[in-house]
């Protein structure tokens, strides 16, 4: 990941092409086992919201999308 900005409260980075081509090797209906993994990685304890298994199937999808156009992966956050 190439960071362009990062602030307490924003910032901006574009996803390395190596990580974008991982995630688009792996099947969106495999989404919620990634999102499992995800989470047990983090610590979490709450169970697994269906909105985790849909962002991480979206990042999955825009991961494929980039690689099919040529188009870079952008992570922008804002507080």
């Amino acid at each position: 990941m190439t960071c362009y900005f990062d602030a307490e409260d924003r910032g901006f980075f574009i996803v390395s092409e190596v990580w974008e081509q991982y995630i688009a090797a792996v099947e969106a209906k495999d989404a919620k086992p990634l999102a499992e993994a995800w989470y047990q990685a983090m610590g979490l304890k709450e169970s697994l919201p269906p909105e985790a298994i849909a962002a991480v199937k979206d990042l999955i999808e825009l991961c494929q999308y980039a690689g099919q156009t040529g188009n870079p992966v952008v992570h922008i956050w804002a507080a």
